[in-house]
């Protein structure tokens, strides 16, 4: 099962947490490096951390000014109120070390999802944000669907997809949202059809926003 956590909705303390301080130096190093590749890039969205200190296990992922915190589910052997603390420690530091408040921080707890589960809706705000990702403006909901709509692994396939479809029509099945349509779009495609069979998908938006 997965939980979405908008932060401040919770008591989680927004002070910087010096037992963090290996994981904040590295969020902080990660940070300087990508984030003047991500503006020359026009990329709002990108992962900052990825379990890079075993003891920190989670990713975290920038989306415009807000971030999202997926803890990878900690073992049963692991003592529960220490994995809480520290989750409150990295919560603490990335507010910290990002500067920025804690209703723009999404934390989510992942475990193994099978079938639809991954689909299901898990919340029910209903707010969607515009990203950039190079030319294209996308729609993404941080809080409600285990994904957040923009799968960022993919990115390069979206930007050569834009640069392979002009004059072409573009045929995108299992679309989920639509974002590579929207590159194909973009990119000067003749025409885009997109198809999903899942049914929380906002590939109607994403179009619309180009």
């Amino acid at each position: 099962m997965q939980k979405n956590y908008h932060i401040a909705e919770t008591t989680a303390d927004s002070k910087p947490a010096t037992v963090a301080e290996d994981y904040a130096n590295r969020l902080r190093k990660n940070l300087k490096k990508l984030e003047k590749w991500a503006r020359q890039e026009g990329i709002e969205c990108y992962r900052l951390y990825d379990a890079d200190l075993p003891e920190y296990n989670v990713a975290v992922d920038r989306y415009g000014d807000w971030a999202v915190i997926q803890e990878y589910a900690p073992p049963k052997t692991v003592d529960a109120q220490k994995a809480r603390q520290r989750l409150f420690d990295i919560i603490a530091a990335t507010l910290s070390v990002l500067g920025i408040p804690p209703n723009k921080l999404v934390l989510k707890t992942r475990e193994r999802q099978k079938g639809k589960n991954q689909y299901q809706k898990m919340s029910e705000k209903g707010e969607f944000l515009e990203v950039s990702e190079y030319n294209a403006r996308l729609w993404v909901n941080l809080t409600d669907y285990l994904d957040t709509g923009l799968f960022l692994d993919h990115r390069i396939a979206r930007r050569m997809l834009g640069e392979m479809s002009k004059g072409k029509d573009f045929l995108n099945l299992f679309s989920y949202t639509g974002s590579a349509s929207v590159h194909a779009g973009l990119g000067g495609a003749r025409s885009t059809t997109t198809v999903d069979m899942s049914a929380p998908i906002w590939s109607g938006p994403n179009v619309i926003c180009v």
